[in-house]
């Protein structure tokens, strides 16, 4: 276990949830939470929790892991900044002396924990991406991407791929899509019944 401030952070992604958040999560959403794969592609049913569930892992991957950049990335702004905004409001739900000791700064698109940890939101813009040293990109709606070739190809496997060589540590990426396929390549899909 991790400590910032005397406030214990867990480290198992599941017991993460239920200390901090008080959510028990469904089967399937504990496996999406614990999956260690380089990336994930999430095929679910409507209204099964998947904003949930990854808005839920985006806040403990940046808790346990000091000085990581996440990036939350879907079509558009405006769909970043729905998943942004569930990342935001289970922000807001924690007890207030754990948000004094977890969150450095919070803003509408970008997110500083004490830890050094930053969670980013940007619209699928390969002139936006460019630049970043991402830990982690969660593509939202991931589909629906425009120029999705240039984005995941040219901009946002070479990132994850440098980050990781550069700071010894793995790099991942999770992408969400509501039916059709989505352009990343898979390790694993998790799916859920319904």
């Amino acid at each position: 276990m991790g400590a910032t401030d005397d406030i214990t952070v867990p480290q198992d992604p599941v017991e993460f949830v239920r200390a901090l958040f008080k959510l028990d999560p469904k089967e399937y959403q504990a496996q999406l939470l614990e999956d260690k794969s380089k990336r994930i592609v999430v095929r679910w049913s409507r209204q099964a929790g998947k904003t949930t569930t990854i808005a839920l892992r985006a806040l403990w991957y940046a808790f346990t892991n000091p000085k990581s950049l996440s990036l939350i990335v879907a079509p558009s702004l405006r769909q970043s900044m729905i998943l942004g905004d569930r990342v935001q409001d289970y922000l807001a739900s924690l007890q207030q002396d754990y948000r004094a000791a977890l969150i450095d700064r919070q803003q509408r698109t970008v997110i500083r924990f004490t830890n050094s940890a930053r969670i980013v939101i940007l619209p699928n813009s390969p002139q936006l991406l460019m630049g970043y040293t991402a830990h982690q990109v969660i593509c939202d709606e991931a589909a629906f991407f425009r120029e999705d070739e240039l984005v995941f190809y040219n901009v946002l496997y070479p990132m994850l791929a440098t980050t990781a060589r550069a700071h010894g540590r793995e790099a991942s990426m999770d992408c969400q899509t509501q039916g059709g396929s989505a352009s990343c390549d898979s390790d694993r899909q998790q799916r859920a019944a319904g």
